[in-house]
């Protein structure tokens, strides 16, 4: 496994967002995604960016 180079708070934005880091980076990655508390930030990265629209709908009359 490669040394745990962190990303730039940049690469670590665009690294949220669906880019790609650059292979150095891959340790980790390989940590952020399996490592301790990789099921909380996996479900944080699902759900945050869906609550504005989903609170849209709680303005329609029902």
């Amino acid at each position: 496994m490669s040394a745990l180079t962190k990303p730039t708070p940049a690469q670590w934005i665009r690294y949220l967002c669906g880019g790609v880091l650059p292979a150095s980076m891959s340790g980790w990655q390989i940590d952020d995604l399996t490592g301790p508390g990789a099921a909380r930030r996996y479900l944080l990265r699902i759900l945050v960016p869906i609550i504005a629209p989903l609170c849209l709908f709680l303005l329609i009359p029902g």
